[in-house]
């Protein structure tokens, strides 16, 4: 169903405060469907499939590593076993002017290897308006013509302002710019599907796509790759005593302030420019395991290496 502009505000509303009383993943995720749950789906049915496209490439055009593509095989090959029509969407890098277009013929090339038919991965641009959120109607046609078992790509979801609304933006400016979101969900709901997948999840950046679009779907679940990980892997490494980080995002210091606050980490490693932030941060503390960062002082338990 659609979703108002109050609910969107309201959801945007508690992405980008604090929510320490948030169940814990463990919580979370025996709710969250996995794929399999929508085995039950007709052929036919249009797919939203959020996927990690955001590759890097070498001097000489080819990738630097294509794990992240290889990733989409399994959830992919779900849907094309199910005769969905698969609506692709993801970014790469963080600048507009950055295209999937190169990306097309080697998803395409890594499905065929594994055994994955699929016809030519075209690669919808302009389907959004940034001024008013909307879809466009020639990229809803597009995909209402797209045979059983087809897939599709939506050009850079980072190409659009909208996209990105949520990294920055100030509690007081939200009201001005949710009209615009709620447009944006409900028109992937009303026009292009009616089903969310996500095969591409991020902490760090609260991207539209990941975040709010999931709002009005009738069905949503997680792909297979990231089911899998999320289930299996990520819990255990939650149990974990030492910790290596790195990154400059400014999410990254919340992140970081999280893991600690879970109170089972004795030593962190921090690696890269965040050890330079952090060791300049520190260096105009009293005590060595303290530094402060952005106004709230973190206490290791333990010694933090900064290197």
């Amino acid at each position: 169903m659609s979703v108002s502009v109050e609910r969107a505000l309201s959801w945007c509303q508690k992405l980008i405060d604090k929510s320490p009383g948030f169940p814990s993943l463990e919580e979370c995720l025996p709710k969250i469907p996995q794929l399999d749950s929508l085995a039950d789906l007709p052929a036919g049915t249009r797919v939203l499939v959020r996927c990690d496209t955001d590759v890097a490439f070498l001097p000489d055009g080819s990738l630097e590593e294509d794990v992240r593509l290889r990733s989409l095989v399994e959830t992919l090959r779900f849907g094309v076993a199910h005769g969905w029509v698969q609506i692709v969407f993801g970014h790469i890098g963080r600048k507009p002017e950055n295209t999937l277009k190169p990306v097309a013929p080697l998803l395409k090339k890594i499905l065929e290897e594994a055994g994955v038919s699929c016809s030519e991965l075209n690669v919808l641009t302009g389907w959004m308006s940034d001024a008013t959120g909307e879809i466009s109607d020639a990229t809803a046609a597009a995909v209402s013509q797209l045979p059983n078992g087809a897939i599709v790509i939506l050009e850079n979801t980072r190409a659009f302002e909208l996209e990105r609304a949520l990294w920055k933006v100030k509690k007081d400016e939200l009201p001005a710019i949710a009209p615009k979101i709620a447009a944006y969900a409900n028109g992937m709901y009303g026009k292009l599907a009616k089903v969310h997948v996500n095969e591409g999840f991020a902490s760090s950046n609260r991207d539209l796509s990941s975040t709010v679009v999931p709002l009005p779907m009738d069905r949503i679940a997680l792909g297979k790759y990231i089911d899998g990980e999320m289930r299996t892997h990520l819990p255990r490494t939650r149990q974990s005593e030492l910790v290596i980080f790195s990154g400059m995002k400014l999410e990254k210091h919340d992140e970081l302030q999280a893991i600690l606050n879970r109170g089972q980490v004795k030593m962190v490693i921090a690696a890269g420019l965040l050890a330079m932030t952090l060791h300049k941060a520190r260096a105009g503390q009293d005590h060595g395991e303290q530094w402060s960062q952005g106004g709230s002082r973190i206490r290791v338990a333990g010694r933090l290496h900064s290197g």
